[in-house]
């Protein structure tokens, strides 16, 4: 009889095990396994039990093959000995002697019955993952800040123009059907600012319609927290911290600023005041493409890829960086040079947190705000709810931004983010 005849007699026969129990009652000196066959050769039998695998090679010749709870399964021609009737993919139940693990029996759970499907080998990444999101929720907890829980369908995603939101309506409303998936929490934990709490932080799904790459998904979990009557050096003191806690490697840990990149990378001393005109002979330069519509920040982005970001990564560890152009400000102050009030960590080269000094002036806000609105290709309105907030005065604040899937790519040196996720998009 071929494998496959014998495999088919086999499923004929078999009785689905009884759910009664996630124990199984086992004799005396033996144990129960129970997982999925990842492997099934020639003297070894690889399960994996939840998250583990576990290996087993005595007895197998011997085991007996069962049909149901308490009879082994006999064919013409058959010992009952065989595994054979077994495929890689199968989930069975093995009882083994305690001592030595020899196998005694073995009894299948659920067939596979797709042999072209493909089986999930997981890393162990993905609950791993899980566990460091859960150690940066207990870190910020035992700082006395408040864990906050912001809506998921919004009706104002960010403005930031460079990031596209993904829409959906609510067919059952009566009024403003049309919501969004949040980019940020921001606006909301902000709201919260305003209410008088002075210590949240969250761990959020976020959403942006954006290529994938090995370093992006557009869904992926956010941490961001604000403190009331803070500066950036506080944040920064938190933010050390918490990536020192999570790690233990002895990071370093730089500071320095765009102009001083710009002057080492370029020699080119770069002005808060800077026009895209006064860009333009920097890339002809460095043989950088310039187009007709290439805003400032365009041509500083371009500038940014070709020199800082690989010398960023050069220069390994914990990177700040500060003073940003003020076009680049977004929604936080300026200082009294003109540069955006805000910084940067980089970590082993990759990009991984943006922290401002909040901007509060509700007037310049909506400036601001509606400027985004004209550079933007869709009809995301603003939050008038938030400017209705921040109009009734906001105290003076730090806020950060910090993309977790990226942190911990950084400090376990995982080479892409889908390999810390169980599902594919």
């Amino acid at each position: 009889m071929s494998e496959q005849d014998l495999r088919k007699a086999y499923l004929k026969s078999w009785e689905p095990y009884p759910v009664v129990s996630d124990k199984a009652n086992a004799p005396a000196g033996e144990k129960v396994f129970r997982g999925r066959i990842l492997q099934l050769i020639e003297g070894q039998l690889l399960l994996q039990v939840g998250q583990k695998k576990q290996s087993f090679s005595r007895g197998l010749t011997s085991c007996n093959v069962l049909k149901t709870e308490s009879e082994s399964w006999q064919d013409s021609g058959h010992n009952g000995a065989k595994l054979q009737v077994f495929r890689e993919g199968d989930w069975v139940q093995v009882t083994v002697a305690v001592e030595d693990l020899e196998l005694k029996s073995i009894w299948l759970l659920a067939p596979n019955l797709r042999a072209d499907f493909p089986i999930a080998k997981t890393s162990g990444l993905a609950t791993s993952f899980t566990a460091f999101t859960d150690q940066v929720r207990q870190h910020f907890l035992s700082l006395d800040f408040d864990e906050a829980s912001t809506p998921t369908l919004v009706n104002c995603p960010g403005l930031e123009p460079h990031l596209k939101p993904f829409s959906t309506r609510w067919s059952m409303a009566t009024e403003q059907p049309e919501f969004y998936l949040p980019t940020s929490p921001e606006l909301h934990l902000k709201k919260l600012l305003c209410r008088g709490y002075d210590r949240i932080f969250e761990v959020k799904k976020v959403f942006r319609d954006d290529f994938k790459s090995p370093n992006h998904r557009p869904e992926f979990h956010m941490l961001e927290w604000y403190m009331a009557f803070a500066s950036l050096s506080d944040l920064e003191a938190i933010l050390e911290k918490l990536v020192r806690s999570l790690s233990d490697d002895q990071l370093s840990w730089q500071r320095t600023s765009v102009r001083e990149l710009f002057q080492e990378l370029y020699g080119f001393e770069l002005s808060a005041c800077y026009s895209r005109e006064q860009l333009i002979p920097l890339c002809e330069r460095h043989g950088l493409d310039i187009l007709v519509d290439d805003s400032f920040d365009d041509l500083f982005q371009k500038a940014w890829v070709q020199k800082i970001e690989p010398a960023l990564e050069t220069m390994g560890g914990a990177v700040i960086v500060y003073d940003f152009p003020p076009s680049q400000a977004a929604l936080s102050r300026l200082t009294e040079a003109g540069w955006a009030d805000r910084f940067e960590l980089y970590l082993h080269g990759k990009e991984v947190a943006n922290a401002y000094q909040e901007l509060n002036d509700s007037l310049e806000q909506r400036t601001r705000f509606e400027e985004f609105v004209t550079q933007r290709q869709d009809q995301v309105p603003i939050d008038e709810s938030f400017m209705d907030h921040l109009s009734s005065g906001m105290p003076p604040s730090a806020g950060i931004a910090v993309g977790l899937e990226r942190l911990y790519m950084a400090l376990f040196k995982v080479e892409t983010i889908d390999q810390i996720f169980e599902f594919d998009i």
